[in-house]
C-alpha cells in the first residue's frame, strides 16, 4: 500500500495529519473551558444563594447565632490547640521552678496539721510562762 506521502521529505508528510490533530485538541480543550466555566458559575451561584440564606436566618436569630459562632469558634480553639501542642520531655515548671516551690502543694496537705499543732504549743508555751512567772 504506497503512500502519496512516502516520496515527500519527512517534515512534510505529516503535515496535513498534525493539522488535524490540533484542530481536534484546540476543540477539545474549548470543551473543557466551557465546562470549567459552566461547573465555575453554578458553584459560585449555588455559593452566593447560600449566602444569602445564611445571612436572612441570621437577621432572624441574631442571638442564637452570634451563641452558635461563639462555641464553633471556641471548639475550634480548643481542637488546634489540642493538635498543636506537643508533649514535652520536661516541662516549664520541672526546668526553672526549685525543687521546694515545686513540692508546695505537697507541703500544704499537710498545713492543718501544723497549724493544730501551733496553737497545742502556743497554749503550752502559754502555760509554762504562767509557771514560770508564778514560780517567781
Amino acid at each position: 500500500m504506497p503512500n502519496g506521502r512516502q516520496n515527500q521529505p519527512r517534515g512534510q508528510q505529516n503535515k496535513g495529519g498534525d493539522q488535524g490533530v490540533t484542530q481536534r485538541l484546540r476543540e477539545g480543550a474549548e470543551r473543557v473551558g466551557e465546562r470549567v466555566r459552566e461547573g465555575y458559575d453554578s458553584a459560585s451561584e449555588a455559593m452566593a444563594h447560600g449566602y444569602r440564606q445564611t445571612e436572612g436566618m441570621i437577621a432572624r436569630n441574631p442571638a442564637p447565632s452570634v451563641f452558635v459562632a461563639f462555641g464553633v469558634g471556641l471548639g475550634l480553639g480548643v481542637l488546634l490547640s489540642v493538635a498543636l501542642t506537643a508533649r514535652e520531655e520536661e516541662s516549664w515548671a520541672e526546668r526553672y521552678i526549685p525543687d521546694s516551690f515545686r513540692n508546695l502543694p505537697r507541703s500544704l496537705r499537710n498545713l492543718p496539721d501544723q497549724v493544730r499543732n501551733l496553737a497545742d504549743q502556743v497554749r503550752h508555751q502559754a502555760e509554762s510562762m504562767a509557771q514560770h512567772i508564778s514560780g517567781r
